[in-house]
C-alpha cells in the first residue's frame, strides 16, 4: 500500500519504460514479444489512476470505516487469526 496526504502523482509513461528495461540475473523480465507487451498493457490499465488498484482516499476511507487502525504500534495483528485471537 502507497500512501501520501497529498495526491500522488503517477508517471505511468516512466514506470512503463522502467519495466521495459528491467531484467533479472541480465534476462529482460519483458521481452519485446506481443505477449509480454500484453502483459504490460495490463499491468498499466490495472494501476491507472482510475482503474481497480488505486483508490482515492476518500473511497478508502469509507471502504474502512469502523476498521481497526493498523499503526507501528499495533502490528501484531497480522497474527490474530493464525493465533485465534479474532
Amino acid at each position: 500500500m502507497v500512501l501520501s496526504q497529498t495526491p500522488i502523482a503517477w508517471d505511468h509513461a516512466r514506470w512503463r519504460r522502467t519495466l521495459e528495461t528491467y531484467s533479472i540475473d541480465g534476462k529482460p523480465e519483458f521481452a519485446s514479444d506481443e505477449a509480454d507487451r500484453a502483459r504490460l498493457d495490463a499491468l498499466m490499465a490495472d494501476f491507472r489512476q482510475d482503474g481497480p488498484t488505486i483508490e482515492p482516499c476518500p473511497q478508502l476511507l469509507e471502504a474502512t470505516a469502523g476498521q481497526k487502525l493498523i499503526t507501528d504500534d499495533n502490528m501484531g495483528t497480522e497474527w490474530r487469526y493464525f493465533l485465534g485471537l479474532e
